[in-house]
Order: C-alpha cells, then sequence, then structure tokens
C-alpha cells in the first residue's frame, strides 16, 4: 500500500496513567528531549492544532488519570515518525494502560474533496459497517455506546 504524503492526519490516543497530567508529560518530554519534540499539557477544551498535546479526558475510567495524546496536524512519513516516537515514549511509562473507555480518533485531512467523494464513503461506510464492527469491541457496535452511534439507520442516502 502506498502511503499519501500529501495528505494531513491527526490523531487522538486515549490512555490511562498512573501518574497525573503533569508527571507523564515531564517523563514523556523527558524520553523526547534528543529529538527536539515536546509536548504540553492542555485544557479539554484547548484546539491549538500546532502542537502535541496532553488533556485530562473524564469519559476515560477505570483507576489512575484518563489523559488523551492529541496531535498536532501531521504530514506524510515524517509525521507517522513523530507519531511512533510518541507512543513509544508512552510506553515507556510503568503502568500504562487502555480498557474499553479508552479510544483512537484518527482524522485525515480532505480539503480536497468534493460532495462526490464524501457522498461514496459514506455509502461505503453504511454498505461495511458491520464488517467494520466485527473487529469493535462490543461496547463500540451498533448503538451500544452513547460516542459511537450506528450510521445506516441515521439517514437516507
Amino acid at each position: 500500500m502506498t502511503f499519501n504524503n500529501h495528505r494531513t492526519f491527526g490523531i487522538e490516543v486515549e490512555f490511562i496513567s498512573p501518574n497525573s497530567i503533569s508527571e507523564t508529560a515531564r517523563h514523556i518530554n523527558s524520553v523526547l528531549r534528543d529529538h527536539n519534540l515536546e509536548i504540553t499539557t492542555t485544557h479539554y477544551s484547548d484546539s491549538n492544532s500546532r502542537i502535541w498535546r496532553l488533556k485530562p479526558d473524564g469519559s476515560v475510567g477505570g483507576g489512575g488519570y484518563g489523559m488523551e495524546l492529541v496531535s498536532p496536524v501531521l504530514q506524510g512519513d515524517e509525521g507517522v515518525r513523530e507519531l511512533e516516537l510518541f507512543l513509544n515514549a508512552i510506553n515507556t511509562i510503568d503502568g500504562v494502560t487502555v480498557n474499553r473507555s479508552c479510544g483512537l480518533h484518527v482524522h485525515v485531512g480532505v480539503s480536497d474533496w468534493k460532495i462526490k467523494q464524501f457522498r461514496n464513503l459514506y455509502k461505503r461506510y453504511i454498505k461495511f459497517e458491520s464488517a467494520i464492527d466485527n473487529v469493535l469491541p462490543n461496547s463500540r457496535r451498533n448503538n451500544n455506546n452513547q460516542y459511537c452511534r450506528s450510521t445506516s439507520d441515521q439517514f437516507v442516502y
């Protein structure tokens, strides 16, 4: 598969840390110091898309501190490498976990798309929603979660 190096993307990764948000950020920054990368702690409503952010996340439960790693707008292989460095830094923290309350969101830049491409994507998603659901836990399927609603019964296309 060829990766479109011109397409922008961003991610949000939810996880549980045994440490406070400031301690977690300090640890990540110490691991990434040699790469000239840094994470900033922000409030949940912050939307600065130019920096790596670590936010508290009240929807994440199960002990510890619920957090969300939010990337800036990334692009191409360099963006993938940055993402990998941040995820590896998080993985060096003893006790970091994920559970069914955690999620992963990927945003893909489609500023070049026209309405035809959006319609096509929507139709394909509806067609394959049950197959996509098969790789998800029950808590994320159909209408079992207030944040992950089924699209097939929401609109007429």
